[in-house]
């Protein structure tokens, strides 16, 4: 089963609260993702089985590409409002 990016963004979020540096690498890894997978054709395909010359392998995926992407822009957003993610609503009056 897949990953939650709801899950790996609190991750984020927990690993990254209150250091700056942290921050950063979060921003910088946003931008490499984006950059060489949403920007790139065919950057967040995977490949989860092949075969070849009857060698099989099969890989599972965590957490597909396009959700470490959503995953790291809902840390970030939580990181700029000091509020963890949350797939949670609390209404105040």
């Amino acid at each position: 089963m897949a990953g939650s990016a709801l899950q790996a963004a609190q991750d984020l979020y927990d690993y990254a609260r209150g250091d700056a540096l942290r921050v950063a690498e979060i921003e910088t890894a946003l931008s490499s993702a984006v950059s060489s997978g949403l920007l790139t054709k065919g950057g967040t395909d995977n490949v989860t089985s092949a075969s070849k010359n009857n060698v099989s392998m099969q890989k599972t995926v965590g957490l597909p590409e396009q959700h470490r992407i959503t995953a790291m822009r809902m840390a970030l957003t939580g990181l700029s409002a000091n509020t963890r993610p949350s797939n949670r609503t609390f209404v105040c009056f």
